[in-house]
């Protein structure tokens, strides 16, 4: 398209090259400078002369011809400009679309650590449920106990009980059973929400 244009400018200033050189051929005849072989020669070029006139007239009003190089330039520039805006917003798309996927893939990764995550969490809770009953059980065995050694016996094991119980519900809190690439900011607040 852009060649069009060109092409169009080189035909409109080569035909004013023409219209010019006849002009300075039909005046030089006129005053005697130039001499024709035969009078038909110069009524020939004075009937070119109007014709190139005419012809010039009618492609410069109905714009066949182009005779201003900065507005082509101009007209040329802008198609550059938006075909490279179109380059770049295609860019920026494709762009988007992969951070998009990259982003799908990552939440998704996320989400499956999530439930495995959650998985140890219930894991953990339900050991310190079984810690409960067994405590529970001791507390009760503890009173029922006749002697005072059984009791002391039963009371060394609830404590042994209370440390476990305490160092699984210092797992969960401090996240230690999540092995994750995932920052604390992320994961803290969904365990502790538990």
């Amino acid at each position: 398209m852009d060649q069009l244009l060109i092409l169009k400018l080189v035909i409109a200033y080569t035909l004013v090259g023409a219209f010019v050189f006849t002009v300075i051929v039909t005046c030089l005849s006129l005053v005697g400078w130039v001499r024709l072989a035969d009078d038909s020669q110069q009524r020939k070029l004075f009937t070119i002369l109007i014709v190139e006139l005419v012809v010039g007239c009618v492609a410069w009003f109905f714009q066949f011809l182009a005779l201003d190089p900065g507005a082509i330039a101009k007209e040329i520039g802008q198609r550059a400009v938006n075909q490279a805006k179109e380059g770049i917003e295609a860019d920026y798309a494709k762009k988007a679309q992969q951070m998009k996927a990259d982003a799908d893939q990552r939440i998704k990764e996320l989400t499956t650590a999530l439930a495995a995550a959650d998985g140890r969490i219930a894991s953990l809770q339900t050991q310190v449920s079984s810690v409960d009953a067994k405590r529970a059980k001791l507390v009760a065995d503890r009173d029922a106990a006749p002697t005072a050694a059984e009791r002391k016996k039963l009371q060394d094991q609830i404590v042994a009980l209370d440390r476990e119980k305490k160092a699984l519900v210092a797992k969960v809190d401090a996240n230690e059973c999540l092995m994750l690439a995932v920052p604390e900011a992320v994961i803290g607040p969904l365990v502790q929400r538990r």
